[in-house]
């Protein structure tokens, strides 16, 4: 039996990109989804969920292209699970206005009202903020939240063909390919 992927994963939950908020079909067939620091492209009988035509879809031709240029393969090395986001790339920060209750017990600061939920955190006592942890692929950087959903589609092998830190790292797996975006040098 054929495995097939769960893409959703790899798509972007949130902000005005709704072009990006589910997997969509490309001309050949294939399923591509990406969240917009990864993508992945499955073989059409991978997926099996809802997607959408590619009508605003990014063009993957010049990306994809690269993949036959990679000369060596290497194992996407397995992260240590990060001690401060547990790999999901995101941390929870204490609220700066309610300092971490989640409630206004003097004046509030923003709106100069007692005793309230916080308005900046709807009373959550945080904010999520983005975990800078990573994993090294070679001379480039990935988040350890990206190399936790890619390793999730089986054995994946990551290879490169310039040598610039900040061009994409492509990836193949079993039923797919892909790139991802390394973190930038400092």
């Amino acid at each position: 039996m054929t495995r097939t992927f769960d893409l959703k994963p790899f798509c972007l939950a949130y902000c005005g990109r709704f072009h990006l908020h589910k997997p969509w079909r490309l001309s050949d067939g294939r399923i591509a989804a990406s969240n917009g620091w990864a993508l992945v492209v499955v073989d059409r009988n991978r997926y099996d969920g809802p997607c959408s035509d590619g009508a605003r879809a990014p063009d993957l031709a010049p990306i994809l292209a690269d993949i036959d240029r990679v000369t060596h393969w290497g194992p996407l090395p397995e992260p240590a699970i990060c001690p401060k986001c547990g790999n999901t790339g995101e941390i929870k920060v204490d609220c700066e206005y309610c300092g971490g209750t989640g409630e206004c017990e003097s004046v509030c600061p923003l709106c100069g009202e007692e005793q309230h939920d916080c308005l900046q955190c709807d009373g959550e006592g945080g904010e999520i903020s983005k975990c800078n942890c990573f994993v090294c692929c070679g001379s480039r950087k990935i988040s350890r939240a990206i190399v936790t959903q890619l390793r999730l589609l089986g054995p994946v092998e990551f290879g490169t063909v310039t040598k610039k830190p900040s061009d994409h790292i492509l990836v193949r797996f079993d039923g797919g390919v892909g790139a991802v975006c390394p973190i930038r040098p400092e």
